[in-house]
């Protein structure tokens, strides 16, 4: 464009930063954008936007926030995509105080944030494990009208875990049922319990509420009618290793690896009943804090 005596306007600049968020090349992004002015050309709050998403897509929060707090220099009000940028930038920065605080400055504001804005708040309390947080803010999202989707429920159900407050995850999780989230696995003649896409803390929550009511059913079947439960973690052999190790340190049924798959393993019938006969069974129940509804 310059080689024909064409300078670029603010749309190439905004697209050329967005181009540099997306490779990782924040310093980048922000000399374009410090060009721009140079240039005489205003940035609008689209140009602002993609510059602090760049920024945050690198865990440049500080950065990120200059940006944010900049924006009043050049007469633009900041709007809900800005800080859901901006928060996201403070959540992948490890900063849960600060997004928190921004979404607080969204309310008084006048702003409503959107689920965005929310999951990435939540987010950043899964990281710094402030499991009473996340909640909060799933309480809050649900007042204002506002669906959590499988990156809420994510966040909250982490947060918890990561505190072992395994009373509150399963809540969680069983909100997130009610919202066709997360399935529920049922112990039938054959039960094959999919955790693709299901994070580890969300896959270990799950396994324990299904676990304890098949055990709960130990005493209406016969062997001979059920085949033995196989559990899908997916590809590779780290989530199934974890799962099955988290479990078995908490007194969980004995698990059988699967040789010709290293993302399933088996819980056998005979292993369930002796499970549920065992005292096993309520020390896994004590573990997890887990109560029937």
């Amino acid at each position: 464009m310059r080689s024909r005596g064409i300078g670029p306007n603010r749309i190439c600049y905004t697209a050329a930063i967005k181009a540099c968020g997306k490779g990782g090349r924040w310093e980048t992004a922000l000399d374009l954008f410090r060009e721009m002015r140079d240039r005489d050309i205003k940035p609008g709050i689209v140009s602002y936007n993609t510059a602090i998403s760049a920024c945050g897509q690198c865990g440049q929060w500080e950065k990120a926030l200059l940006l944010l707090r900049e924006m009043g220099g050049d007469g633009i009000a900041p709007d809900v995509v800005t800080y859901s940028a901006a928060i996201s930038a403070c959540e992948k920065g490890g900063q849960w105080n600060r997004a928190l605080e921004l979404l607080g400055e969204m309310h008084r504001r006048r702003l409503m944030p959107n689920v965005k804005s929310y999951s990435a708040a939540m987010s950043a309390c899964e990281k710094g494990g402030r499991w009473k947080e996340a909640l909060e803010l799933l309480r809050e999202m649900r007042v204002s009208g506002i669906e959590p989707n499988e990156y809420t429920y994510n966040a909250a159900v982490g947060a918890c875990f990561k505190r072992s407050r395994y009373k509150e995850a399963m809540g969680a999780i069983r909100e997130g049922q009610a919202d066709e989230i997360y399935p529920i696995f049922a112990f039938e003649r054959y039960s094959e319990w999919d955790l693709h896409g299901l994070s580890f803390p969300e896959s270990c929550m799950l396994l324990t509420q299904a676990l304890s009511s098949a055990a709960a059913r130990s005493e209406s079947y016969e062997s001979a009618s059920f085949w033995d439960i196989a559990v899908i973690t997916g590809r590779g052999s780290v989530l199934r290793d974890n799962v099955v190790r988290f479990l078995s340190e908490r007194s969980g049924p004995e698990m059988k690896m699967m040789e010709e798959n290293d993302g399933a393993f088996l819980v056998t019938v005979e292993a369930l009943r002796n499970w549920a006969e065992s005292s096993r069974l309520e020390d896994f129940k004590r573990a997890f804090q887990y109560e029937e509804e």
